[in-house]
């Protein structure tokens, strides 16, 4: 499960990982930076 979200004029997206067994958080992978939302969703997939 992911989100995408708008951050000033950049895109950003955000993935939930698996948690890490050892600590039990979990992991999440952020990319930013994008000045499109169509471009994100390309990148994303």
């Amino acid at each position: 499960m992911g989100q995408i979200k708008k951050e000033g004029l950049s895109w950003y997206f955000v993935v939930e990982l698996e948690t890490d067994p050892l600590t039990g958080k979990r992991k999440r992978k952020k990319q930013r930076g994008f000045k499109q939302k169509k471009m994100l969703k390309k990148h994303s997939l």
